[in-house]
């Protein structure tokens, strides 16, 4: 999985120099999606398994501000305009 991401990363960033913007960041925003898709899991197993294990309360909980940053961001990455993140892919 490293070495796919890294050759992911790598062709975002030739795709960059290359003045294809939307081919880079459609790659970017794929492979963060693909790890976010395998580590969410993972830290909700591990959450569950050590609140478990130490006797503590539930363990992942977001706070509200990185919630509605996430919307944003997420928001942002399908292309709607935002004018509080400002124009980053005006070509």
């Amino acid at each position: 999985a490293v070495l796919g991401n890294a050759a992911e990363h790598a062709t975002a960033v030739r795709a960059a120099m290359n003045n294809r913007m939307d081919l880079s960041l459609s790659i970017a925003i794929g492979s963060s999606v693909q790890i976010a898709l395998f580590v969410a899991p993972v830290l909700v197993i591990i959450s569950a398994y050590a609140s478990n294990q130490f006797r503590w309360g539930p363990t992942l909980s977001l706070a509200a501000g990185l919630t509605l940053f996430c919307v944003f961001v997420f928001l942002k990455g399908l292309g709607v305009p935002l004018p509080i993140l400002g124009p980053w892919f005006g070509g």
